[in-house]
């Protein structure tokens, strides 16, 4: 674990605020890279929580109040952040109670980084609909960007509370275990989103395979971690962390070592972005 720690920080730091984002796409590489598996169907690039994905909890007897959070719709779909937010306080002045419209304003919050006053509508969905996944959902997800983690983890586990087949959960404390750096317990949490987002065909199942490839390597069980970051690959060639962590698998794993490719994904890591260790660095710049 000690050789890991540097980037271990970083990693933590990086992913506290958000799931993984993926860098998919066809930008043509300078690099060699060897031919892996095919890619998965392509996934979003932020996986939180969307109205198309839940149920409507709230739905508003007020006709204003509707046309209000269908225009706040139309803004946040034309990445008009600023003129959603005014239409969902819209909607909400006239139905304090549209809780859909509380999760589509604490959305709306966070990404435009007012996280508290988020926390706060969150808070108030799910004292009009205590069920509600979204609401439970958003504020851990909220919680986790603030590094609160006791508190991510309790409404991870109301996430379960309601629905044990929920992935989202078992994902979300997977996050809250990683960051902690207890990564038995985030591999398992993982691997349970990971059987779940498969038996749906859900996109963001390269989110859990990517964490359960950082969980087996920080593990040093290097041919597991080998074996996860070649099979997402394809669809994160452009993530240094998945670079790095996959190129540290062949540097250390002693059954799996391999120079060539070892070399290959550090330079690689390095290009995007990640300062090596100096052994790595040494490595890496050798003949």
């Amino acid at each position: 674990m000690k050789k890991f720690l540097y980037i271990v920080l970083l990693l933590s730091s990086s992913l506290a605020c958000a799931t993984l984002e993926k860098a998919i796409g066809t930008t043509p590489t300078p690099y060699d890279l060897p031919t892996l598996e095919p890619p998965q169907q392509q996934a979003t690039s932020t996986p939180i929580t969307r109205r198309d994905n839940f149920d409507v909890y709230c739905p508003s007897d007020v006709p204003e109040a509707v046309d209000a959070y269908n225009q706040g719709v139309t803004y946040e779909q034309a990445g008009d952040t600023t003129s959603a937010i005014s239409s969902y306080r819209q909607a909400l002045e006239l139905d304090p109670n549209y809780c859909d419209a509380m999760d589509n304003l604490a959305l709306q919050l966070r990404q435009q980084g007012s996280v508290d006053e988020a926390i706060t509508w969150y808070q108030k969905s799910i004292e009009v609909a205590p069920d509600n996944d979204v609401a439970h959902l958003g504020l851990a997800n909220a919680y986790m960007g603030l590094e609160e983690y006791d508190s991510a983890l309790e409404e991870y586990n109301t996430l379960l509370e309601i629905d044990a087949n929920n992935p989202e959960g078992y994902y979300g404390a997977g996050r809250v275990h990683f960051a902690r750096e207890d990564y038995n317990e985030a591999l398992t949490q993982f691997q349970k989103a990971e059987e779940i987002y498969k038996s749906i065909g859900s996109d963001y199942l390269v989110d859990a395979q990517v964490y359960i490839g950082f969980s087996y390597t920080l593990l040093e069980d290097y041919e597991n971690g080998r074996n996860y970051l070649e099979m997402v690959y394809p669809q994160m060639q452009d993530n240094a962390y998945v670079n790095y962590f996959l190129g540290s698998c062949y540097y250390y794993g002693e059954s799996i070592q391999n120079d060539a490719l070892a070399k290959l994904y550090l330079t690689r890591a390095r290009d995007l972005g990640i300062t090596l260790e100096p052994e790595l660095e040494d490595f890496v710049n050798s003949q």
